[in-house]
C-alpha cells in the first residue's frame, strides 16, 4: 500500500470467484488481502488461495499505480494554482500602487487659462475601481471546463467561419445547450469535431458522437481521486 493510503477497492465481478470457493476459502481469502493491502508480506503453501488471489493482487498494483498518478497530477495541479493566486495577488498590489500615485499627482495639477478659469484635474477612486471588467469569450468557456486544446481547435473553425465571439454569442450558446442532454464541454467537442461555428440543439449530432457511459475503470478513478480529495481537505 501507498503511504497514507487507507482504503481499496475490490470490485462486483469478483464475486463469482468468491462464490466459487468454500466459505472458509473464501474467508481465508479475504483475510489474506487484507493482510496484502498491510503490508504485511503474507505467504502461503495453499495452491487454491494462490490461484484465487493472484488476479486480485495484480489488480491491487494496477489500481495502486493509477492513485499515485492520480495524486502527482493533483499536487501538480495544486502547486500551479497557488503559483497563480500569488501571482494575482503581487499583480493587484502593483496596480493599486500605482494608482495612489495617479491620484495624489492629478489632484493637485490645475491649468489657468487668462488669468480667469482654472480646470482641476482629478482622479477618483470610483472612475478607476469601478471600470467593467471587458468579457473574454474564451475564458468564459475555459470557466466551464473546456478542454484548452478542443476549445482551440473549435475557435479556429469560428474565425474561419467569421463567428463572433461576444458576451451575445456566449449566452446563446450555452442556452442552446441547456436544451439537450449535453453538457457544454461536450457540446463544444461536438462543434469542433462538426466544423460548427455554432450549436442547435435540434442538428443532428450522430450517435458516434453522442456522450458514452464511463467504463467501470473511469468510474473507480474518479472514486480514487475524490477519496484523495477528502484526505487533504
Amino acid at each position: 500500500m501507498a503511504t497514507n493510503k487507507k482504503g481499496f477497492i475490490l470490485y462486483a465481478d469478483q464475486k463469482e470467484l468468491f462464490d466459487q470457493l468454500p466459505n472458509e476459502k473464501a474467508g481465508e481469502l479475504i483475510k489474506h488481502i487484507f493482510s496484502y493491502v498491510n503490508d504485511e508480506n503474507p505467504e502461503t503453501n495453499d495452491i487454491i488461495l494462490k490461484l484465487a488471489f493472484t488476479p486480485i493482487k495484480q489488480q491491487l498494483k494496477r489500481d495502486l499505480v493509477k492513485f499515485e498518478e492520480t495524486k502527482i497530477k493533483r499536487s501538480e495541479a495544486g502547486k500551479k494554482s497557488a503559483e497563480a493566486r500569488r501571482n494575482k495577488k503581487e499583480k493587484d498590489a502593483t496596480n493599486s500602487t500605482s494608482v495612489k500615485s495617479v491620484q495624489q499627482t492629478s489632484t493637485k495639477s490645475t491649468v489657468k487659462e487668462n488669468d480667469n478659469v482654472t480646470v482641476n484635474d482629478t482622479v477618483k477612486d470610483k472612475d478607476i475601481n469601478n471600470k467593467p471588467t471587458a468579457f473574454n469569450f474564451r475564458n468564459s468557456f475555459l470557466e466551464l471546463g473546456v478542454d484548452n486544446d478542443i476549445l482551440n481547435d473549435w475557435l479556429s473553425v469560428r474565425k474561419k467561419k467569421k463567428g463572433v465571439n461576444s458576451e451575445t454569442a456566449f449566452k446563446g450558446f450555452v442556452n442552446e445547450v441547456k436544451k439537450s442532454n449535453l453538457t457544454i464541454p461536450q457540446a463544444v467537442e461536438i462543434c469542433a469535431s462538426k466544423s460548427w461555428a455554432s450549436f442547435n440543439a435540434s442538428w443532428d449530432i450522430g450517435k458516434e458522437l453522442m456522450p458514452k457511459e464511463k467504463t467501470k475503470q473511469e468510474i473507480y478513478e474518479e472514486q480514487l481521486a475524490e477519496v484523495f480529495k477528502n484526505k487533504n481537505q
